[in-house]
């Protein structure tokens, strides 16, 4: 247990219609906020909902300590198969031993890679360190990542040359006591350098190509070793989001992601 966390990322499984997905989610987190109000004492639990009256998002309060639980109506299914784990030594010694389906370990790298090249916090650096002090940006993580990638909002070309933000405030606001080993502010702000420049070595011909091909509304998922993601919410959610530019703003787009990637797509 590295670092305390302040929030729980829950992903919704089944891959089904957004309306019968969203009624399943408003329903299974209503089901975890009564469960928590009966088992815990004096805890408040509110059910946070969007305009169309969906549950997405539990706040849970105790004792002046706030948990944030939390399903994306976006990132729905999964590339790979969920694995059963059980809870860390430390956190069973302080509570109790439980066990739970967890995103296999290169989807929950995958989308930590991009949640840091995104927010550039440091809870998410931090993390991001301790996995390029072990087991590294591997090739398998790369074609997980690749999937992640074209998953989020942010554009493509902005995830992997993306303008460094300060991260003094977050840092001395929100980052500050939450780990067990003392990380400084250069510390992160090294790995945030080291992430991208090891992200973008390592990409691929194969990748760059892919990146282009999505880019231009024709994936050739054949070059992608993750295989075929194009049932999954996010990623037809992104393509659409693509087809809906404006030839203008779509070309200027595709021509700013020719420059990172530093090529030209090649339609096969």
């Amino acid at each position: 247990m590295p670092r305390l966390s302040v929030d729980i990322d829950l992903t919704y499984l089944p891959l089904e219609s957004r309306p019968i997905s969203l009624a399943a989610i408003t329903a299974a987190l209503s089901r975890i906020a009564q469960r928590i109000s009966t088992i815990l004492r004096n805890t408040t639990v509110d059910e946070l909902k969007d305009a169309q009256g969906n549950v997405l998002k539990l706040m849970v309060l105790r004792q002046g300590v706030k948990i944030k639980i939390e399903v994306s109506p976006v990132m729905r299914g999964s590339l790979l198969t969920p694995v059963t784990m059980g809870i860390n030594p430390q956190v069973e010694s302080q509570f109790s031993y439980a066990s739970m389906p967890v995103l296999d370990w290169h989807e929950l790298y995958a989308g930590k890679l991009c949640a840091a090249l995104n927010r550039q916090h440091p809870r998410d650096l931090y993390d991001v360190s301790i996995l390029l002090e072990h087991e590294g940006i591997t090739d398998k993580l790369m074609n997980v990542f690749m999937v992640y990638l074209i998953s989020g909002n942010r554009p493509i070309a902005e995830m992997l040359s993306p303008h460094p933000v300060s991260l003094a405030a977050a840092y001395n606001k929100q980052f500050t006591g939450m780990t067990v080993k003392e990380t400084t502010l250069q510390k992160l702000e090294e790995t945030r350098k080291t992430l991208i420049q090891q992200i973008n070595d390592k990409l691929t011909d194969k990748q760059k190509q892919f990146l282009l091909s999505f880019k231009a509304m024709q994936p050739e998922w054949q070059l992608l070793d993750a295989g075929d993601a194009s049932h999954l919410p996010a990623v037809q959610w992104k393509l659409l989001n693509i087809k809906n530019m404006s030839v203008k703003k779509h070309k200027l787009a595709m021509e700013k992601l020719e420059e990172v990637l530093g090529g030209t797509y090649l339609s096969s």
